[in-house]
């Protein structure tokens, strides 16, 4: 990851005593420094006085592939100065709420008011960047305290996700589930209020794609998915999941997509596919790209940017509610990140919804058990909202689901509470399940988003 840091310098400052703000601007590399592990690269610019500066200095950050823009007050800064580029940026921005001094009591030295009085500058940008709608996170604390750089990372985890959700490119083959209402927006309106492309891929251009699979190719990815999973199929029929899968990973590089999505039921007509392609759906959230169900494209993209940071994202569905277990069952036709399936199969999965295809290669498994959080965006009348449940997987050895993809979710309260809460918040049937998530990362992630968050 990626940390631009923005010393900001008022300019009657270094008007009145010149060279001062290059003096103050030590402060900026040492913190660059201390926040800078294995994890983040945290590189300072040089110190803005001006507007012009300030987008000198994110043109430069966004050139160079910054994930964030950590803004750091040297001192005062006005925030007309800052906060109309700040506002255009695409970059996320987080205030770095910090001063060289841990000690401010009684005896401290008045001569450290001028490198330690940045807060009213914060609280200044901070009221501006609201009202201009520029979402931000603010990270407050001494820089060299033991839990600071570990803030700062968690934010900019949160900004990876933001960025990656907001930049997303999703690939849409047929359309979306007619009728299917909550997750039914117009791709315009979609980007608008999200930055979410939706990138339709016509039966040609699927076409194409698997035309241009070779044998080989599909004889390595086909030995790849032997090595994966139990086999329950013909040869015949890993050899079209492993084309398939091969073909829409064609498509992912070809059009930059970072998710992707499909209606099984528009598959009564040739989509240019040589079948459903859910084992493609399992391996590509595995290599990290996003994907959603029935032409879900908000979903879809969610799940792509969660997997920039949490690799065991999954694309996921409550399906039956467990009242006596005071659980939830989560289920779908054959979907699921890879990684976090055991007791994975391919198996032929009967599709009678499609006629002309009546079944095709899927795959059957268990979601692992451990520590989860639900993640939803519920498409409002105006705006989207992030709700978010910290809950845990419970999967027993056995069961009496073999050959569908299945799970029990624990809400970690009860089921007719977690049921009727999430409801009330108009959460969709379509969710992304993300293994060993921080909830304030993906809370930060949504404030970042514009997405006011509800926690269950």
């Amino acid at each position: 990851m990626k940390l631009g840091i923005l010393p900001l310098y008022a300019p009657l400052y270094e008007r009145i005593d010149p060279g001062s703000a290059k003096r103050a601007a030590a402060f900026a590399g040492t913190l660059a420094r201390k926040l800078s592990c294995e994890e983040l690269c945290a590189e300072a610019a040089d110190v803005a006085l001006t507007v012009a500066d300030v987008r000198r200095a994110l043109r430069a950050m966004e050139a160079s592939g910054a994930d964030a823009v950590g803004v750091l007050f040297l001192a005062y800064h006005p925030s007309m100065q800052s906060a109309p580029a700040l506002a255009e940026t695409k970059l996320p921005v987080i205030l770095l709420d910090t001063t060289p001094c841990l000690d401010f009591g009684p005896m401290a030295s008045p001569e450290q008011i001028m490198p330690c009085h940045g807060i009213h500058g914060v609280q200044d940008l901070c009221c501006v960047l609201a009202r201009m709608g520029k979402p931000y996170l603010v990270e407050a604390g001494y820089w060299d305290s033991e839990d600071y750089p570990g803030r700062v990372v968690r934010a900019v985890r949160s900004a990876v996700i933001a960025k990656a959700f907001a930049g997303a490119r999703v690939g849409l083959i047929g359309r979306p589930f007619e009728d299917m209402g909550d997750f039914e927006l117009p791709f315009d309106e979609i980007r608008a209020r999200s930055g979410v492309q939706t990138v339709p891929l016509s039966p040609a251009t699927c076409r194409r794609a698997v035309e241009s699979v070779t044998d080989g190719e599909a004889d390595t990815e086909a030995t790849r998915l032997r090595a994966s999973y139990a086999v329950e199929i013909e040869d015949s029929a890993v050899l079209t999941a492993a084309r398939t899968t091969v073909a829409i990973r064609k498509l992912v590089r070809e059009f930059d997509l970072s998710a992707f999505s499909f209606n099984f039921l528009d598959f009564c007509e040739d989509l240019g596919l040589p079948t459903i392609p859910f084992v493609a759906a399992c391996e590509l959230m595995r290599e990290g790209v996003g994907y959603a169900g029935e032409g879900d494209v908000l979903t879809a993209a969610l799940v792509g940017a969660l997997l920039r940071v949490y690799p065991e994202t999954s694309f996921a569905e409550m399906f039956c509610p467990d009242f006596l277990g005071d659980r939830v069952f989560l289920s779908h036709m054959g979907e699921l990140n890879a990684r976090v399936a055991r007791r994975a199969a391919l198996i032929d999965k009967p599709v009678p919804y499609v006629p002309p295809v009546g079944h095709a290669p899927s795959v059957g498994a268990v979601y692992k058990t451990g520590s989860a959080v639900w993640m939803n965006i519920s498409p409002g009348k105006r705006e989207n909202r992030a709700i978010l449940a910290s809950c845990h997987m419970d999967c027993p050895e056995r069961d009496a689901f073999a050959g569908s993809v299945r799970g029990w979710l624990d809400p970690r309260m009860p089921v007719t509470d977690f049921l009727e809460q999430y409801s009330r918040l108009a959460g969709t049937h379509h969710s992304a399940l993300v293994y060993h998530a921080d909830p304030r990362v993906l809370a930060d992630a949504a404030t970042l988003c514009g997405m006011p968050v509800d926690r269950i």
